[in-house]
């Protein structure tokens, strides 16, 4: 079983979400990708190896959370969750 990190800026992103999306992601999303962490799709770029996405509508809005996986200490990073307005300029930033 993996074990998970939550890096702060992917925190500051979940707490800018309102509360009921909050839930839903936390619930639904992060307990699937707990579960099975190759559900996510490989991101293409060389700036992005090794990063998955995993994309969800909820309530006519598409999200994304982007995690890495540490095969060796068997663990989940998380790297961002936001809308997918933007999405790519702002995973640039960030990594």
């Amino acid at each position: 079983m993996y074990d998970f990190v939550v890096i702060n800026s992917c925190r500051k992103d979940f707490k800018k979400l309102n509360r009921e999306t909050q839930k839903f992601i936390r619930h639904f999303c992060f307990s699937k990708i707990l579960q099975n962490p190759y559900i996510g799709k490989k991101l293409k770029g060389k700036e992005f190896q090794k990063i998955l996405k995993f994309g969800i509508a909820f309530k006519t809005t598409d999200y994304r959370i982007v995690y890495k996986i540490e095969k060796e200490k068997l663990i989940i990073i998380f790297i961002m969750v936001a809308s997918r307005e933007n999405f790519y300029k702002k995973l640039k930033k960030r990594i």
